[in-house]
């Protein structure tokens, strides 16, 4: 009987399937509620720039001690600052202390360096290259499962408990992740000799590609909820049209995976960057509950099918090419979302009267970035040996 997921994959993927119900319960109704609370549009995409500037001066400390104490300390560090940054929100939701807006970009940021440096760091390693495909379809379906029940949860919880209890409530389920973290995580790695805050330990192809598919996302997963919490200013709405889209976007993970596996991880990148421009195009022309519907779907499943073969290279890639590359990756992912934010912090600020300005510009700068993906350089001359920074009983 074939194995669903590679043993050695098991640990961090119950893990990161906790994080990832906690975090879904509130992280489409997060547009929602700053707006509620009186943000304007600019202020929440400077809001998003400061997180990306001090996401990017925190990933060489973050990736310095992943390097030197392994992943279990990094993943512990990501998850206690991902659940204080949901507890912070929830005292700015309650009490509206302007301390707790300049504490959260932080939060956010020191969350996202070391929980996805951990997660990229130890999935390389970890991975059985001959169905590395497979392997990250089975993990994306878990955090699809979670995806379909989390949103019309939150909603609820929001309702009939307050927006202050949402937060808190995701900030619980977040700490709960760290409990396999402690049991399944790897401690100490061999360590890589010298790591260095640079672009050029990855290729220019790849870093053009990382730009333009963080751009991409960051619209689908960032902006698109602010035009919904404008647009459809209500939980049960969003959560809906949320749990829906992710319901749709399940049922295609698994083929994407299984025909990367087969050499055709080229093909599938190039099918989902062209359903992910689309939705992106499709997003200008929405203009109900029922179009919205179809977009969140369109998106949810065109990223789905982009995301596995998109993965599964930069895996490969770092796998060969060490925690070098996945610096200079997120360098170029970092550099993305400092100028996304900054470029339409100032179209909202110029245009405060037409925010529907700022949507176009974003989904316009998507459509075209989304192609960029399709640079990634291919799996040729990859090690297909384990590798030797990771102990294959790691996670039994």
């Amino acid at each position: 009987m074939k194995q669903v997921l590679h043993r050695g994959l098991v640990g961090i993927a119950t893990s990161m399937t906790m994080s990832s119900f906690g975090l879904s319960l509130i992280s489409v109704f997060i547009p929602l509620l700053l707006l509620r609370h009186g943000l304007l549009l600019w202020q929440v995409c400077a809001f998003y720039a400061a997180y990306a500037i001090c996401k990017l001066l925190l990933n060489f400390p973050a990736m310095l001690l992943l390097n030197r104490r392994g992943v279990r300390l990094g993943l512990t560090v990501g998850y206690v600052a991902r659940a204080a940054y949901l507890g912070t929100l929830s005292i700015y939701l309650a009490n509206h202390h302007a301390w707790t807006l300049l504490l959260l970009p932080v939060l956010l940021a020191i969350d996202n360096a070391f929980v996805w440096g951990a997660e990229h760091l130890y999935i390389s390693r970890a991975m059985d290259v001959q169905r590395t495909g497979r392997d990250l379809a089975s993990i994306n379906a878990l955090g699809q499962i979670g995806g379909v029940i989390a949103p019309l949860a939150g909603s609820a919880i929001a309702v009939w408990l307050g927006q202050a209890w949402l937060a808190g409530v995701a900030a619980a389920c977040v700490m709960v992740a760290a409990i396999p973290v402690s049991r399944y995580a790897p401690g100490k790695m061999i360590a890589t000799k010298t790591l260095h805050y640079s672009l050029k330990y990855a290729p220019p192809r790849d870093l053009i590609a990382n730009f333009g598919f963080n751009l991409s996302v960051a619209v689908g997963t960032i902006v698109w909820p602010f035009y919904l919490a404008v647009v459809l200013p209500n939980f049960h709405s969003i959560g809906l049209i949320t749990t829906i889209s992710a319901a749709i976007a399940f049922t295609l993970l698994f083929a994407a995976g299984r025909r990367g596996d087969k050499g055709k991880n080229r093909a599938v990148l190039k099918e989902g960057s062209a359903l992910t421009s689309l939705s992106h195009v499709a997003r200008l022309l929405a203009a109900t509950p029922f179009g919205f519907t179809i977009v969140s779907a369109l998106y949810a499943t065109a990223l789905s099918y982009q995301n596995i073969p998109w993965s599964s290279l930069y895996y490969r890639h770092a796998r060969e090419n060490g925690i070098n590359y996945i610096m200079s990756m997120e360098i170029m992912c970092d550099l993305a979302n400092v100028l996304l934010w900054s470029a339409l912090g100032t179209v909202a600020y110029l245009t405060s009267s037409h925010s529907h300005a700022l949507f176009i510009a974003a989904f316009c700068i998507a459509a075209v970035f989304s192609w960029a993906c399709t640079l990634m350089t291919g799996d040729s001359h990859l090690l297909t040996k384990s590798s030797p920074g990771l102990p294959t009983s790691s996670l039994q």
